[in-house]
């Protein structure tokens, strides 16, 4: 919003204030206001005026064009076809779709770990986050609190996961100990058996 500033260092210059702002300092009687030709005098520009996104329309910037043969394209503010996958039969589908683009839905967060928790370790969960929470919270509750707090997965979970992966590495290296034992064991008697018969040639000669 255009005004004349009455104090300060541009005393006397017309500047262009947020509406809120002027509206206060017009009030204290620090600016006053100006018209359409006070503003061309001063070689400025009249402010755009301010449309709102009315959400049963198309947001501003997106236009539609007709296909032939029926429906249309939605292209964004910068001319871009963004329907050339999608069938957009009317207005409405062209509305929703431009509406979806500006804000796109959030995928819903996995809670399937959460809801197999009892209520006692969601609770323990809540605290280990300084969650706070109501004395009658429902598990559904602390649920909903804890993904607010970014918190999806027990705490434990990726700590089992790492102590499986562990286990079952130490299994198969004891696996390799005792095949390599075996293997050992078994050259050891071969060359024990084969040392014997050798010597009990030696005798019979």
């Amino acid at each position: 919003m255009f005004v004349r500033q009455l104090i300060g260092r541009e005393a006397g210059n017309i500047i262009n204030m947020p509406y809120s702002a002027a509206q206060s300092c017009l009030a204290m009687g620090t600016v006053e206001a100006v018209t359409d030709e006070d503003i061309a005098a001063a070689g400025l520009e009249p402010a755009e005026p301010l449309v709102a996104n009315r959400p049963d329309e198309l947001p501003r910037g997106f236009r539609v064009e007709n296909i032939p043969g029926g429906g249309f394209d939605l292209y964004d503010p910068g001319g871009v076809n963004i329907s050339r996958d999608v069938d957009l039969p009317n207005l409405i589908a062209a509305r929703d779709l431009a509406w979806s683009i500006l804000h796109p839905a959030e995928a819903a967060p996995d809670t399937t770990a959460l809801e197999e928790l009892t209520k006692a370790d969601l609770l323990k969960m809540a605290e280990a986050a300084d969650i706070e929470l109501a004395g009658n919270a429902k598990k559904a509750d602390i649920i909903a609190a804890l993904v607010a707090a970014g918190v999806t997965t027990p705490p434990d979970a990726d700590s089992h996961e790492s102590q499986g992966n562990h286990e079952q590495s130490g299994a198969g290296n004891e696996n390799n100990s005792t095949g390599e034992a075996t293997s050992e064991g078994a050259a050891d008697g071969a060359a024990g058996d084969g040392s014997g018969d050798n010597g009990s040639e030696g005798q019979a000669e």
